[in-house]
């Protein structure tokens, strides 16, 4: 009985320790790494510093910010912007949170905060969202 009650302890502690870790659209600031093609699946543009991988793609500096409901994207310029609505419509126990977006101009689309893991088996936060026109967007959780 007694190891019982830690063993439920331990399972509590451990899910709060999840849940206080959990990712979510709004815990960072996001860096757009490629755009690929949904027809395709082709790399339509990156971010500069991965020109290198991707010749042929358009360079493209693009960040996301999310509050409140809003997400807003800037381009490198910092005078151009477009804004889109977000609401989360789950979230799964390793963290994964699934949202559905809204864009401007009244279509919709899904978008997923979760891990993406590297080849050194570091984990990076990891945004991505699907366009009104099958593009998958993939942004990286930037330093703030």
């Amino acid at each position: 009985m007694k190891k019982r009650r830690i063993a439920l302890v331990l399972t509590a502690l451990l899910f709060s320790a999840c849940a206080s870790g959990s990712l979510g659209i709004e815990h960072d600031s996001w860096t757009m790494t490629v755009a690929l093609s949904g027809e395709t699946g082709s790399v339509l543009c990156c971010a500069p510093s991965l020109s290198g991988q991707y010749p042929a793609a358009e360079e493209l500096s693009m960040t996301c910010q999310a509050e409140e409901g809003q997400l807003l994207f800037t381009l490198e310029d910092r005078a151009t912007f477009f804004a889109a609505q977000y609401k989360e419509m789950e979230h799964s126990w390793d963290g994964t949170v699934l949202y559905q977006v809204l864009w401007e101009n009244g279509s919709s689309g899904q978008g997923v905060v979760s891990y993406t893991e590297g080849d050194s088996g570091e984990k990076t936060p990891t945004l991505v969202l699907t366009l009104p026109d099958s593009t998958t967007v993939y942004f990286a959780a930037q330093d703030v």
